[in-house]
């Protein structure tokens, strides 16, 4: 999977580039700090999924990415569990799945390797 990372925050991008540079099947793409240059690296180098926060310098980041990438797999990045049913909230949000930026990388793996493996 081509994975782009997506957030405001320059050691978190760095925490999850390290944490994700060597596995297997998964290349980076790109580390950046808000879904404009995010759709900037788009048009340049096609992306199969985005590891990203919701929001970004005040633009729902989900919605913009999926009105110019629609199939693109999105997973989203939360300081912690929003809410009790957090993950039937991030699915209305239009992102595939969620993680927790303390997760570990088994977990962020695991959730990756699902949302790919679904169709569409």
């Amino acid at each position: 999977m081509k994975l782009l990372i997506i957030d405001s925050d320059p050691l978190t991008l760095k925490s999850f580039a390290d944490m994700l540079a060597h596995v297997e099947g998964l290349t980076i793409i790109g580390l950046v700090g808000n879904v404009v240059e995010a759709l900037d690296i788009c048009k340049q180098v096609e992306s199969e999924g985005m590891l990203m926060t919701i929001c970004t310098n005040n633009i729902n980041g989900i919605k913009l990415i999926r009105a110019y990438y629609p199939k693109i797999k999105i997973l989203l990045l939360v300081n912690f569990a929003i809410c009790e049913n957090t993950a039937e909230y991030v699915c209305r949000l239009g992102a595939d799945g969620y993680v927790e930026k303390a997760d570990d990388v088994a977990r962020i793996l695991g959730q990756l390797k699902q949302i790919w493996s679904k169709s569409g």
